[in-house]
């Protein structure tokens, strides 16, 4: 029997799992049935806006990733990961991996913290050759605008002694500073290469909107921790202001990720949304270049509405156009008739909910136990026909119209 191509393309299952864990789960499920040399897998998470913008384009672009240890925000060694995609030419940083808020558990100053970490990644990428770094602006425990990434790169923060500033002191030695020194910046950032921060939400740096006033700021560091940081980082913008010739501290995007756009602003870096990000490296129509035999694809809710699941119909309409069986894995279908349905394009669905059998709990078991039901009645339809390419297509065909009934 040749090998099963199958393409796992999901969304995430609203507040319960991303769409990156919602096609792991499938992919489980799938493995349960079909091992590694029945069936290649790939997975193409759908991506609609969450926090999960990374860890969805590596998968969709089958990225290199490269694991090693940087500075965390407090400077002790952490685990990270750099990613390469595009033939290498691009690399991808996830900033909310490598310094984000869970580095806040237990943290005796919530102020000290550096961005030293995103600075290393990025050396990192310069070092490896590629045209192209886009940075996911996640959340950040790194609160010093910046600085610490810039001293990666060989700037210098100077103090009116002339003195370079060690920025993981936090917010007492930032409001030192007098002079940020760009000269010695990594040569490869002086050449035509494109920094690109796709950002959720464009912060800004200062004020009480700012990024001392954050709630995980708030919730941690006493009163005087936070008026120093917030004092530390309107100096920070100043004197950053007087190289870009703009107020920074009120700029928005300024803010994102602990500050770290205002180290951005500096380095030249373009900023875009998420969501148009998700438009230009997202191109699902290339995806069924590739022959497949059918596709999975999941959402919480699925239905004919544009309004609902609206990512999700549209694989199952790219599916159909490509004459591609597609089969949908959701906890609920939001549709009075089956045949509404199908209409839709769908050739299957399975729900989540398994009957009294499979009591609701834990979402992700769920759909793993789901997508194995489906792929058992797959089987079934694989069995039956014979050991050859033609009648095997039709036996999968078959199978997944049987799963109509299950």
């Amino acid at each position: 029997m040749r090998q099963l191509q199958i393409l796992v393309a999901p969304s995430g299952f609203n507040n319960s799992l991303e769409s990156d864990e919602v096609a792991d789960c499938i992919e489980e499920g799938i493995r349960r049935v079909f091992p590694e040399k029945s069936a290649f897998i790939h997975k193409a998470p759908l991506y609609e806006g969450g926090n999960n913008f990374s860890r969805a384009l590596l998968s969709f672009n089958d990225a290199k990733i490269h694991y090693f240890d940087v500075n965390s925000p407090f400077y002790y060694p952490t685990p990270a990961y750099l990613a390469f995609i595009n033939g290498g030419s691009t690399a991808v940083v996830d900033v909310a991996a490598a310094i984000g808020p869970q580095f806040f558990v237990d943290c005796p100053d919530p102020t000290a913290t550096t961005s030293y970490g995103i600075g290393e990644l990025l050396v990192a990428a310069l070092e490896a050759g590629c045209t192209k770094i886009i940075i996911d602006c996640g959340e950040s425990a790194a609160l010093d605008g910046g600085a610490g990434m810039l001293q990666a790169l060989g700037a210098r923060l100077i103090d009116a002694n002339g003195k370079d500033i060690i920025t993981i002191g936090g917010a007492p030695e930032l409001a030192r500073l007098v002079v940020i020194n760009l000269n010695n910046i990594h040569p490869r950032l002086r050449k035509e290469i494109c920094i690109e921060a796709v950002y959720g939400t464009r912060s800004v740096l200062c004020g009480h909107n700012g990024v001392a006033f954050d709630d995980h700021v708030l919730t941690r560091a006493s009163l005087k921790q936070v008026e120093d940081l917030s004092l530390a980082l309107e100096e920070f913008a100043d004197v950053a202001g007087q190289i870009l010739r703009v107020n920074v501290g009120n700029e928005p995007g300024s803010g994102i990720s602990g500050g770290l756009g205002t180290g951005l602003m500096l380095l030249g870096a373009q900023f875009r949304s998420r969501r148009s990000a998700a438009d230009e490296y997202f191109d699902f129509e290339t995806l069924f270049d590739k022959p497949w035999d059918f596709v999975i694809t999941g959402t919480r809710i699925f239905s004919s509405e544009i309004s609902k699941a609206n990512m999700p119909r549209k694989v199952v309409k790219l599916a159909q156009k490509h004459g591609v069986p597609a089969i949908v894995v959701a906890e609920t279908i939001a549709e009075e008739r089956t045949a509404d349905i199908y209409k839709e394009g769908v050739s299957s669905f399975m729900t989540t909910y398994g009957g009294p059998a499979f009591p609701q709990g834990k979402t992700n078991e769920l759909i793993k136990d789901a997508v194995q039901r489906a792929m058992r009645m797959v089987q079934i339809g694989i069995s039956s026909s014979q050991d050859q390419i033609e009648p095997q297509v039709k036996g999968i065909e078959s199978a997944i119209t049987k799963l109509e009934l299950d």
